[in-house]
């Protein structure tokens, strides 16, 4: 007897996330690229060159990666507090993509674990 095929099951991508330590899929963190020239920023698209350190889309997870100075480790490479400061000020202005939680709206736009967002 031949045993009947099941469909492949689609792997979904799994980061951790340098605030909470958190395993999520990919596709609900945000991405932050320290380019080759050493620019550290967002990244919205997820497909900037360069290496790449993942965190939840939560206010509270960039106050810890500030305090516990994550990236320095991500990146293997001094990162100057104001660059910190600079990312959680373009967090805040909402420059990621929209769904994005933070206190102002906490309870509003939640991601739903799966990679898409929930309205609510």
């Amino acid at each position: 007897m031949r045993k009947e095929q099941q469909p492949a099951v689609k792997k979904v991508p799994q980061r951790l996330c340098i605030g909470c330590g958190a395993l999520k899929p990919k596709k609900s963190l945000l991405r932050i690229v320290r380019e080759a020239n050493g620019e550290i920023s967002l990244d919205a698209s997820g497909r900037k060159n360069g290496r790449g350190a993942y965190i939840c889309p939560d206010q509270a997870c960039f106050a810890k990666i500030k305090k516990s100075r994550a990236l320095d480790r991500s990146f293997k490479t001094g990162v100057d507090r104001g660059v910190y400061d600079g990312l959680i000020q373009e967090f805040l202005e909402g420059n990621p993509p929209a769904g994005i939680r933070t206190d102002r709206d906490k309870g509003k736009n939640l991601t739903n674990g799966a990679g898409g967002f929930l309205e609510g």
